[in-house]
């Protein structure tokens, strides 16, 4: 018996290998279109059935609770959470549903002010009814090298930071040996993300850092001959120079407040354009308009895409970078959340921000005048 369930089984991983390699050799685009759906069939029948959790607390700026329910666990509910609560209690289980009953609303789902689950292309099908939406976990952020940098620092904000890191005489340097980096880690990159943002922090580990910095260096900052910040930097294939992580001795405060991260930032513009590079990668920030890390980056020139579906070393990449959300819009609380925290999703293959009776903030109004669709929910007409 056991003789025949191990022919089964290289059965099996025979049939699994000719598959693929008939996919593989598929046109580009059908093959993109084939590992979709494949891909997303998995996925979903992986999450049919979910567990959910709901957390309460108060919203910011106002004497009023709120409740949004998260159904499995993802690291982007934390920045949720965070950008709806001035405060919550611990995440409350409140059992299995199955995807049908999320996209339903079924039972105590159908009073929550904001739901948020996985998505893919494929259980997107499923999640139909108005009120839902598609919003990116995270949304890149994209300098065009080829612009002048007098156009990229053209911002009052910007020039204001550069006079200040002027003062500082920061000089830099190239730094490639791995003893650095372990400096690098230890001293800059964790106290800095763990200070700036808290418990919703997510550390990378040394070792998988260290796997990109093989490919890469730290361009570093330096007051006299004392080393205080750096930025891990990668290229990347179709001449992108990637910003991957950024750190500054300790995370101190009056670094910040010395514009070093500024002094860095337009030192990597003039580098990346001496080299020859066509993009600068700033990397990913939460999709909420208000999001602090997010305006920086826009506010050198930065522009916003989605991520994308493509392949990095044959594997799938960006099939599982959505989320679906339900908001509310019958609820007081929900309609709240969007006036102070306005989020993008995706719409026809673009960003827009959706918002609940809301401005755009002066720090985000050049996205909307440059044609990023501003969406007010309290238009009855808009749905999901």
């Amino acid at each position: 018996m056991q003789h025949d369930e191990s022919k089964i089984i290289t059965l099996g991983g025979a049939v699994k290998r000719a598959v693929r390699i008939g996919i593989c050799s598929l046109p580009p685009r059908v093959r993109l279109q084939v590992d979709v759906v494949i891909g997303g069939l998995s996925e979903t029948y992986g999450n049919w059935h979910l567990p959910g959790y709901r957390v309460r607390g108060r919203l910011h700026g106002i004497e009023r609770e709120g409740q949004l329910i998260y159904f499995g666990e993802l690291p982007q509910y934390k920045s949720w959470i965070a950008n709806f609560f001035s405060d919550s209690v611990a995440a409350e289980p409140i059992g299995t549903y199955s995807l049908t009953a999320i996209a339903k609303r079924k039972a105590a789902l159908s009073e929550c002010d904001v739901l948020v689950c996985p998505s893919n292309p494929m259980s997107r099908l499923l999640i139909t009814e108005p009120g839902w939406f598609v919003i990116p976990k995270y949304v890149k952020c994209l300098i065009d090298l080829h612009k002048p940098i007098e156009q990229l620092v053209s911002r009052h904000a910007v020039k204001d930071d550069l006079r200040i890191a002027r003062k500082k005489n920061y000089r830099f340097e190239v730094l490639r040996h791995e003893a650095a980096f372990d400096q690098f880690y230890h001293e800059m990159f964790v106290p800095t993300t763990r200070i700036r943002h808290e418990d919703r922090a997510n550390i990378s580990s040394l070792e998988t850092l260290k796997k990109a910095f093989k490919n890469g260096y730290l361009l570093a900052a330096y007051q006299e001959n004392e080393w205080v910040a750096a930025n891990l930097m990668v290229p990347q294939n179709g001449n992108i120079l990637n910003w991957a992580n950024v750190g500054w001795r300790w995370g101190a405060e009056q670094l910040m407040k010395d514009r070093v991260v500024s002094a860095l930032m337009f030192e990597m513009l003039v580098r990346g354009k001496n080299e020859g590079y066509d993009i600068l990668d700033l990397g990913s920030c939460n999709p909420f308009v208000n999001d602090g890390p997010l305006g920086y980056k826009l506010k050198w020139g930065a522009e916003m895409s989605l991520p994308l579906l493509g392949y990095d070393e044959d594997r799938l990449q960006g099939l599982n970078s959505y989320l679906s959300v339900h908001f509310n819009i019958e609820s007081d609380s929900a309609r709240f959340m969007l006036k102070n925290s306005p989020v993008m999703d995706k719409h026809d293959g673009h960003l827009r921000a959706l918002s609940y009776d809301a401005q755009p903030r002066s720090d985000f109004k050049r996205q909307v005048e440059d044609g990023l669709p501003w969406i007010n929910l309290a238009n009855p007409e808009i749905s999901g």
